[in-house]
């Protein structure tokens, strides 16, 4: 008579609670690693999707100017080729005074951190590619420009609410022949603590203003001209806004460049 082979039945109760054990525990491990994975996933989302966007109302607005010669003298002479006549060449001055309005029509709160304006002859977004440590070519650029006009100031500003960017400056690169560009950056955070930015630049352009002037051996003498005939010689012609969400590299770039003013 055959003898069969059977496993001991009080060794196979022993063993498996433990197998029931060790597959409870690796259950937990995937299903807490999977939350902390969804946790994580949602987080981001949360750190991204909740996205302030302050856009431009409008174009910029121009509120006063002042025109003037500094420091009053005449720099040079030139002789025009056709004529003969002796034409002054002085060094100018436009001082304007003006706004541009911005409004968040974002999902988030807009934490503004810094803005800052300041005026060249190009296009390119100058102001973030200097915090952000970009090489700029072909452009005269000193960081003094920037940090006269670069304002530190904490301003919640709710989904849509406007902020009012108002600047006074003495404006460089304008004359009949050269356009200037005013060029504005809005640094802001959402409430996860993301950094996003909105740069905006607007071309200036003189035409139309009628000023005589009269000039000895060393000094020029300027008609006066009128407040309002200087504000409607300035014409925005071109404006464009663009923005900037903000890897984590780039945002500790940038808050290491600004700590340096």
């Amino acid at each position: 008579m055959k003898e069969h082979n059977t496993k001991n039945p009080t060794k196979l109760l022993l063993i498996l609670p433990i197998i029931i054990s060790v597959f409870s525990l690796c259950v937990s491990i995937f299903v807490a690693w999977r939350g902390c994975e969804q946790d994580k996933r949602i987080t981001e989302i949360s750190y991204r999707t909740n996205r302030p966007r302050l856009e431009p109302v409008g174009e910029f607005q121009l509120d006063s100017i002042a025109f003037g010669f500094l420091p009053n003298k005449i720099i040079n002479i030139h002789r025009d080729t056709m004529t003969r006549d002796s034409i002054p060449v002085v060094d100018v001055n436009w001082t304007i005074a003006g706004h541009l309005t911005f409004c968040n029509m974002g999902t988030d709160i807009a934490r503004i951190r810094f803005y800052a304006y300041l005026d060249k002859n190009s296009t390119d977004a100058i102001i973030r590619d200097v915090l952000l440590g970009k090489k700029i070519r072909n452009i005269s650029f000193s960081m003094d420009s920037l940090s006269n006009a670069l304002y530190f100031k904490i301003v919640d500003i709710a989904p849509r609410d406007t902020f009012k960017f108002s600047i006074v400056r003495q404006i460089q690169f304008i004359t009949e022949t050269e356009d200037a560009v005013l060029h504005f950056l809005v640094l802001y955070e959402n409430q996860s603590g993301a950094f996003f930015d909105t740069y905006y630049w607007t071309r200036l352009k003189i035409s139309g203003c009628n000023m005589m002037f009269a000039a000895d051996s060393q000094y020029i003498f300027l008609t006066p001209v009128s407040e309002e005939e200087l504000l409607n010689s300035i014409k925005i012609i071109q404006s464009r806004p663009s923005y900037n969400m903000y890897s984590d590299a780039q945002k500790n770039k940038m808050m290491a460049s600004i700590k340096k003013f």
